[in-house]
This record gives structure tokens, C-alpha cells and sequence, in this order.
């Protein structure tokens, strides 16, 4: 990182020349990441302590923060930064994910990296619109974008049961042209949003297909794009629905926190059934659509739509009643 400048100040911000007062910096809002280098600095004849070989180690994280204290001073706290992750881009090829040899650079994403789908990922030819995902893997987060692809893309799971398991950068989707579907499992390592299209998209359907562990933390979909999920979720993390675009549930799903509505709509496919979410709120700007079932309670203050789309004529079961 850049050389951290502390200067000792008096109470109308003018600099004080202090010299030889130790000042010390500490990492707020630090999770697994770590501050290293040279700490304590002792300040100048300026009064100013300077810090040039500092790093951040650990997990990348959003919303790091110095604390700076010493000397009988008055603490200060330094703006917000982030501590960034690489970015390993799926290379032009269907060697399994799980090799270096699939990704650019000749290395795969470990759990502090992002990996990315995007236009050096695609090509002309169809047999480079697939890979295995090979292993269980731990990524920071998946990014999809600038994706102007020819085919649809799928990430196959020939051993079957495969888990990625992803950070807070979670699942991103943007500036989209074709589909994309998943048929290993997630896991959510922390409560994050998966967004998924934006204004710029012309086309682009999420398909997950592999169940999803949400770990007790809250996954928020933020889709503009349609996203089905043909598996189960676990978890005893909520679930929240915002954008205009939909969310279709195509299987039982078991987890146990709340379901929230919020925008948009989520569908439930015929076979579609929310077993164990003790509560469904739909927002105003919220809508139910599709023939499956909820057995939580359910409150509405949007649109209930029956049937799988806006001319058909469907059922929707509510085993606990709908206020």
C-alpha cells in the first residue's frame, strides 16, 4: 500500500512540530486481514510520522479503516479503503477449473481471488463455451462481464457434488449477452449480493442447477436479468429479492431464515416449494408468481400472479395462510 502519513495536528487542524512521539496504527474492521510492517513510527521534527512499508495481509476485505494513537494525543481514525483481491480470468479453453492451465497466467483462483468470465473467456468456437469445474474450490467472488459471447456458457460438475464456495464479493453479472449456468453447488462464506444484469444487458439468464449452503448468512439477489435456481438452498440464512427482474425457484428449498420480496419477482415453479422459511413478506414493489407452495405465513402488500407467466392461469398454495 501507499506510505501512511500521520501528522500531529492542534485542535484547528494546524500541524504541531512534534518530534519522537511514538504513534501507532491499527487495522478497524479487519476480519482475517492483517497489518504488517514497521509499527510504531516515531514522528519527525514536523510532527509527522511516517509509514512506508506497510501491507495488508489476509482475505480481501471492504471498508478498512487506520486508527492512529500515541503519545497522549487524541486518536484519528483514517477515511475508508478497501483491500482488493486479484483478478483471475477464465482463459479461452475447456481445460478443468481446477488447473492452472484454464486461467490466464497459468494460475486458478485461490479464496482471495476473483475470478472472471468475460471476453477473453469466449470465442468463436463452441467447445470453448464449457469447462468442469474439477474440485471444490474457494474463490472471493465470480464476476461475469463484458460478456458479448456467441454461445451460452455452462460449468459442467462431471464428479458431481463439487462445492465453490464464495466470499463477499459474491456473484456478479453485468453487460450481458448470453446465459450462464452452474451445475456445481455454492456455498456462501459471508452475507453478500448477487447481482445479476443491469441496463447495459441485452441478454443473460442465471442458471444454477447445484444446491446452495447459505451458511446462516443473508444472500440478497439483485437481478435485473431472470435467475432460476433448480436445487435446494440451505441454510439458516435469509433471503431477500430486489430488482426488476425475476427469481425462480424450481425445487424444494429448505432454508430456514426469513423470505423477503423487496422488488421484482419471485417465481415458484410447479415443483417450487418454500418448506421451511418461517415468513414470506412481499413488498409493494414486490410479486408472486408461478403454481407452487409456501408453508411459512405469508404477507402480502404486492402482487400475487398465478401461473407461469402473465397468460396463463396457475395456483398458488399457502399452507400457513396470507395475510
Amino acid at each position: 500500500m501507499s506510505p501512511v502519513v500521520v501528522q500531529v495536528e492542534d485542535q484547528y487542524g494546524n500541524p504541531v512540530p512534534q518530534s519522537g512521539t511514538a504513534i501507532t496504527l491499527t487495522l478497524n474492521n479487519s476480519g482475517s486481514a492483517v497489518l504488517i510492517g514497521t509499527n510504531p513510527q516515531n514522528t519527525d521534527g514536523s510532527g509527522a510520522a511516517t509509514f512506508n512499508d506497510l501491507t495488508v495481509t489476509g482475505a480481501p476485505r471492504l471498508g478498512l479503516s487506520l486508527t492512529a494513537k500515541g503519545g497522549g494525543l487524541n486518536q484519528a481514525v483514517s477515511s475508508n479503503f478497501d483491500m482488493t483481491s486479484r483478478i483471475i480470468v477464465k482463459a479461452r479453453n475447456n481445460t478443468s477449473m481446477d488447473q492452472g492451465g484454464s486461467w490466464t497466467g497459468g494460475v486458478a483462483p485461490g479464496t482471495n481471488d476473483l475470478a472472471e468470465f468475460d471476453n477473453i473467456t469466449v470465442g468463436s468456437s463452441a467447445s470453448t463455451y464449457t469447462a468442469d469445474i474439477g474440485s471444490d474450490a474457494s474463490w472471493y467472488g465470480i464476476r461475469v462481464s463484458g460478456w458479448t459471447a456467441i454461445f451460452d456458457y455452462t460449468v459442467t460438475d462431471a464428479g458431481g457434488g463439487h462445492i465453490v464456495t464464495l466470499d463477499v464479493a459474491g456473484l456478479v453479472g453485468t453487460n450481458l449477452t448470453r446465459s450462464i449456468t452452474f451445475n456445481n453447488g455454492f456455498a456462501l462464506g459471508a452475507d453478500q449480493s448477487w447481482v445479476w444484469g443491469d441496463t447495459n444487458s441485452t441478454g443473460g439468464n442465471l442458471n444454477l442447477n447445484g444446491n446452495i449452503n447459505n451458511g446462516g448468512h443473508q444472500l440478497t439477489l439483485n437481478a435485473t436479468r431472470p435467475v432460476s435456481l433448480n436445487a435446494d438452498l440451505t441454510g439458516a440464512g435469509s433471503l431477500t429479492m430486489m430488482g426488476p427482474g425475476s427469481l425462480s425457484l424450481n425445487a424444494s428449498v429448505s432454508y430456514t431464515g426469513s423470505t423477503v420480496v423487496s422488488n421484482g419477482t419471485l417465481v415458484l415453479g410447479s415443483s417450487g416449494l418454500i418448506a421451511n422459511s418461517p415468513t414470506l413478506v412481499i413488498g409493494s414493489g414486490g410479486r408472486l408468481a408461478g403454481n407452487g407452495t409456501v408453508n411459512g405465513g405469508t404477507t402480502n402488500n404486492g402482487t400475487l400472479a398465478p401461473g407461469a407467466n402473465d397468460t396463463s392461469i396457475g395456483t398458488l398454495t399457502f399452507n400457513n395462510g396470507i395475510t
